[in-house]
Order: C-alpha cells, then structure tokens, then sequence
C-alpha cells in the first residue's frame, strides 16, 4: 500500500471544503469527526508567519478581521477564519484603552471624595462612606480573621465512633458479637 493518488487527495479536498461540510450538515448529515479544508487568503497566512503586523491596522480592521484595500474600502469576501492574532491585538487595545480611561479618570474621582468628605452639606453617612473608601484604597481593607476553635469538629467524632477496632489478641476463630438492627421495629 502506497500514498493515495493525488486526484484522490484532491477530491478528499473538495469534499471536505467548509461549504460543502455546511451544506451537508444542513441536510441532517452528521458531520462530527470530519476535519474540514479551507484555503488562508495572503494576509492571513501573513499574519500566521508572523510576517503582517497588526499594529498597524486600525479598530475597524480587526474587528471586522479584514485589512481595507489601498483605495481604503473592504475588497473581498469575509472571512471565514480570522487567526487568533487579531483578536488578540484587539483584545490588547481595548485593555489598554480601559486602562488609560481609568488613569485619566483617578484624579477626578480622588478629588470628588474629598469634596464629599470637606462638604458641611454632605450627610454623615456620604462623609463616612467616602472616608472609609479612601482609608480601604490608601491603607488596604483590614483583614478577615478567622478563628480555628480547638477540639474534635462533631462530623470526625461521628465518624472515628463508627469506627470498630479488633484486639490483636483476639483468637481468628472465635466469632464478633455485633448487634443486630434487623429487629429494630422503628424504622
């Protein structure tokens, strides 16, 4: 047994091309197990080889998972596949966004509860509320104690009372007394 010809690895191909595989799947063939073939455009397989970079691309790019054409309008079909690469990159952006948004906004914020703080007009309770989030930010919450009580927790007593030991000199052939609760009526 050789290699297969390569026409049947072709037709293996087409048989097995992702539309192909939809269409059979909505006919209510079963398709699990199969592995499906599809063709990476250039960019895509630029992106893989790690030779396209993303950085460059804007928001809309990534989100869509398609680089625009040099006349700057989307050429081309959608992607079927988009690499893991650009989602990440977009995923990178949006945190660093968030993160540059939330150290924009940490001055105002620390201003605004020392305002509430100094207000004579402020209730005790919107003074207080503030105070102790600057004090819980500043100096840390204080720590949970816990306390672990000494002495035997009831479920492991229950459970070493269950527990039936045989003396060592106990003779082999002699017989256990047990108590039966087979003629206990109160069940």
């Amino acid at each position: 047994m050789g290699q297969k010809p390569a026409n049947s690895v072709q037709a293996a191909k087409r048989a097995n091309r992702i539309d192909v595989l939809k269409r059979r799947a909505e006919a209510g063939e079963d398709i699990r197990g199969k592995r499906g073939y599809i063709r990476m455009g250039q960019v895509n397989t630029a992106i893989l080889t790690g030779q396209e970079d993303l950085s460059v691309w804007t928001e809309e790019e990534l989100i869509r998972g398609q680089k625009r054409g040099k006349n700057g309008k989307w050429q081309g079909r959608k992607p079927k596949v988009v690499p893991t690469e650009v989602h990440d990159e977009l995923v990178r952006r949006t945190l660093n966004e968030a993160k540059e948004m939330m150290r924009t906004a940490l001055m105002p914020a620390v201003t605004l509860l020392g305002t509430i703080i100094t207000d004579p007009d402020a209730s005790d309770k919107d003074k207080l509320q503030a105070a102790s989030m600057v004090i819980d930010r500043m100096m840390g919450k204080t720590p949970e104690r816990i306390t672990v009580s000494e002495g035997v927790p009831e479920w492991f007593a229950a459970l070493t009372d269950g527990i039936v030991s045989l003396d060592d000199e106990q003779d082999d052939d002699e017989p256990i007394d047990v108590e039966s609760w087979e003629d206990d009526d109160d069940d």
